[in-house]
């Protein structure tokens, strides 16, 4: 609950957890299932990825069967950029419990990121079976076909036909993202626009961000400069207000970065962006797949073409989420079409 930010990732809670894990460490501190416990609130609550290692590894000595341990074991690895030992202990997770959804979808996302996609068509037809009604199956399967075969009219036709998110009852967060899909600003617009969509949820679900972020971020690609900043100034004083975990802390300074472009502070927001975008490489090799496309689309909106061409870079020379097939139809990134490195840079992208 700490963990994610749509649920509670306030202070009190963290100290629920640590005042439970106390009362474990008490009752039975040489039991393998405390030192799991210890490494799942190192984990969730202190984000110490390679201390949690030490005491998931130290579980799983004498829980060698224990499937929560073998999947907390590969995030953990996943968040320290170590791949190939993440995807060993997913599939080990998978395969001791094949009916925890959470488990499989993590495998399934991680093949994904490292654009091996031939895998994961293979892994969503099994577990498809076992989980029709699985939403993120779903998307995972529609994206790496994209991703192999380029037929974007199939692409769209096959988002269109998913049903929505459970996070997303209503579908404004889909009719805001399907709009873009199809390169459709004035729907885009319209969707954001519908009061019921309170915040966006990030790639991963670490942070939601407020709708004024990105409808200050639409209005910058249509040169409404007036527009940005408005919706600018609303979104940073969301971004203020909000209690904000640890975790989530160099997330929302990049989120103020974007609004402070939108605002018209180019030069500051992409100094301070550029900055904090280092220092989250060094905390977590796995969220900042997402944060560099999130960086190089407001960059290349704003016309600021060389940052975004090295953040497209960064973002290829490692995992990725989306596939290439997605960027380069990204309205976001339309003034860089005509610049060769930008199709050269997707070209480069191969399987991890």
């Amino acid at each position: 609950m700490y963990w994610f930010g749509a649920v509670d990732p306030t202070p009190e809670r963290r100290a629920r957890a640590q005042a439970e894990l106390a009362t474990m460490e008490r009752l039975a501190p040489d039991a393998p299932e405390t030192r799991k416990a210890r490494g799942m609130v190192v984990y969730f609550c202190e984000n110490d990825w390679n201390k949690a290692l030490v005491e998931l590894t130290a579980a799983e000595a004498s829980l060698p069967n224990d499937a929560a341990v073998q999947n907390r074991l590969a995030t953990t690895h996943r968040r320290l950029g170590q791949w190939a030992e993440a995807l060993r202990h997913f599939e080990r997770s998978a395969s001791l419990n094949p009916y925890d959804q959470n488990a499989i979808t993590g495998l399934v996302e991680t093949y994904s990121v490292l654009r091996r996609h031939r895998e994961v068509l293979e892994l969503t037809k099994r577990f498809l079976a076992l989980f029709p009604d699985s939403v993120w199956m779903r998307q995972f399967q529609i994206k790496s076909q994209y991703a192999l075969d380029q037929n974007r009219a199939a692409w769209l036709r096959a988002r269109a036909a998913m049903p929505f998110f459970p996070y997303d009852k209503l579908g404004l967060l889909e009719a805001y993202r399907r709009a873009l899909r199809e390169g459709d600003l004035a729907a885009a617009d319209r969707a954001l626009a519908d009061l019921r969509l309170v915040t966006i949820r990030s790639e991963g679900g670490a942070l939601e961000e407020p709708v004024a972020l990105h409808q200050a971020e639409l209005a910058l690609l249509r040169g409404d400069a007036a527009a940005a900043k408005q919706y600018a100034a609303e979104a940073t004083a969301a971004l203020q207000a909000g209690r904000w975990s640890p975790r989530q802390e160099l997330l929302v300074r990049i989120c103020a970065a974007r609004a402070q472009i939108c605002a018209g502070q180019v030069d500051a927001g992409v100094r301070a962006m550029r900055a904090t975008l280092e220092q989250l490489v060094r905390q977590d090799k796995f969220i900042v797949a997402a944060t560099w496309e999130e960086a190089a689309r407001i960059l290349a909106a704003a016309g600021r073409t060389e940052e975004a061409i090295d953040c497209l870079r960064r973002l290829f020379a490692g995992p990725a989420y989306s596939p290439t097939s997605e960027v380069r139809h990204d309205p976001f990134f339309a003034k860089l079409k005509s610049d060769p490195r930008f199709e050269e840079i997707l070209q480069s992208a191969k399987p991890l």
